[in-house]
């Protein structure tokens, strides 16, 4: 989902290249091969999460450019509502 909401917002501009990959690990390998401009990272990978991803492109490239979009809710833990009134 995340990748076609990318290439319908980009599709117009041809100077634009766009490159997917589906896990952690070889979104990891493409990031140093390519040196993109921006990645997106989706938090809700198979192999482990988009967080941890980041982490490790921060490590070897510190101004690298990263867009986090978060699409799995289900696996985040939330506090627990507060009963006082706000």
């Amino acid at each position: 989902m995340v990748i076609w909401g990318c290439r319908s917002l980009f599709a117009a501009d041809a100077s634009i290249q766009i490159s997917e990959t589906s896990d952690a690990n070889t979104g990891n390998l493409a990031f140093c091969r390519k040196h993109p401009e921006v990645t997106v990272i989706d938090t809700g990978l198979p192999d482990r999460s988009g967080l941890e991803l980041a982490q490790r492109i921060f490590k070897k490239d510190s101004a690298a450019r990263l867009v986090i979009l978060g699409t799995n809710y289900a696996s985040l833990s939330w506090p627990a509502p507060s009963r006082r009134a706000c």
